[in-house]
């Protein structure tokens, strides 16, 4: 879909880059004390801001979803966006049911402002022009920045993305929200780096977000990021073996460049998050999600179609897609699955157009992180469904 309206193309991409690339700032420059933080985790105020400037589309977006349903002119990718809608309004339900049930507000409260993140980004995520050179280009630009400024953090701050002794109150809030930062990141670099024609410079790119997101400790985004990468210069590529080759050839000199830095004394610390990708099955990481899989999986069996919505201590929730069963009831988790096999549905019988397998690996990455490792508030999720309908819809955007 393709906006008519270059200003509000224009506006659109400025808050993209407002709510993502201005997060790492944010949260980087607030831990090492160049900022105070005043706004929270930023993420809300960015997303309430962004969605006041591009507030027409909004508009546009409820008039256009009753106009489809008088015309009965439905495509796949609108069929996705109503199921979509619907699961925001159960989960806004159940939120509202668990306030005036009055729920753990350190459950409820968050998982409140979610569900509001969820409906700005999906809209916001359908009007992007992500196929304009603009937004690549922009996105680019955002990824070199990112990756500069997350590696001086890494160096100013003393190598700690992650406080792993949290035992003393005055830690509480050394800890960067290293995994929003990552998948913010993440975002920024996949079509940064998709921007990029020439091949060599594309894959020295991607080595160098696979280092940053190494830096910063995130495994869940360090995986999305690897099958993007595969995906789009392996799996969707015209040219595979010459993509691959140079791969193996950059890998070679990375390798070689951390075996040179681990020689000469440079502790990359494997014993961290990152390394318990090397040993799942005794992660303490790993064995705590077993232990609120077990849990929630009672609660499943316990409460089978409605679900307990916030039964769990603040954190100690399901770490995959069945959450959403835990919390919304088996017609949130319904939702969700029907989604993701019409997602796929599309995706096998689609023929790849360009930037199109961009948004499809995202989707694919963020449906293995919620089966394995994510819940169903995971803020990549709204992302990859309002791209989805963008580049699916065959109705115009604006």
């Amino acid at each position: 879909m393709k906006m008519v309206n270059q200003k509000y193309d224009r506006r659109l991409i400025f808050c993209w880059v407002f709510i993502f690339l201005f997060f790492i700032i944010y949260n980087l420059a607030s831990k090492i004390g160049l900022i105070p933080k005043i706004l929270g985790g930023f993420y809300t105020f960015s997303i309430v801001v962004s969605s006041l400037i591009v507030w027409r589309v909004f508009v546009y977006h409820i008039i256009r979803i009753f106009g489809a349903m008088a015309n009965k002119s439905t495509d796949i990718a609108d069929v996705v966006s109503w199921l979509f809608l619907i699961f925001i309004i159960l989960f806004s339900t159940c939120v509202g049911v668990g306030y005036f049930n009055r729920a753990d507000l350190d459950i409820v409260e968050p998982l409140g402002a979610a569900a509001f993140r969820f409906f700005c980004l999906f809209v916001i995520c359908i009007y992007l022009p992500i196929e304009s050179n603009d937004f690549g280009r922009i996105n680019f630009i955002a990824f070199l920045l990112t990756s500069i400024f997350i590696f001086l953090f890494y160096i100013l701050g003393g190598n700690e993305f992650v406080v792993f002794d949290l035992s003393a109150d005055s830690n509480l809030d050394l800890e960067l929200n290293y995994q929003d930062v990552a998948l913010a990141y993440l975002l920024i670099a996949v079509f940064g780096i998709a921007w990029v024609k020439q091949t060599v410079l594309r894959l020295f790119c991607w080595m160098i977000s696979f280092g940053v997101l190494f830096l910063i400790d995130a495994r869940s985004e360090f995986v999305a990021a690897l099958i993007i990468f595969l995906g789009i210069e392996l799996i969707f590529a015209k040219n595979k073996i010459k993509n691959l080759l140079y791969f193996v050839y950059l890998s070679f000199i990375f390798v070689l460049l951390f075996l040179i830095a681990y020689t000469y004394g440079y502790d990359f610390n494997l014993s961290g998050r990152m390394g318990g990708l090397l040993h799942v099955s005794s992660d303490e990481s790993m064995l705590a999600r077993y232990y609120l899989s077990d849990v929630g999986f009672r609660t499943i069996q316990d409460h089978f179609i409605l679900g307990d919505f916030a039964s769990y201590p603040p954190g100690q929730y399901m770490h995959n897609i069945f959450s959403a069963w835990v919390d919304l009831g088996l017609g949130g988790f319904l939702l969700l699955v029907v989604i993701f096999i019409m997602i796929v549905a599309v995706i096998i019988k689609s023929k790849n157009t360009g930037k199109r397998s961009v948004v499809w690996m995202l989707c694919i990455s963020c449906i293995v992180l919620m089966i394995f490792a994510k819940a169903y508030f995971y803020i990549l999720l709204p992302i990859v469904i309002g791209m989805f309908v963008n580049v699916h819809s065959k109705i115009n955007r604006y």
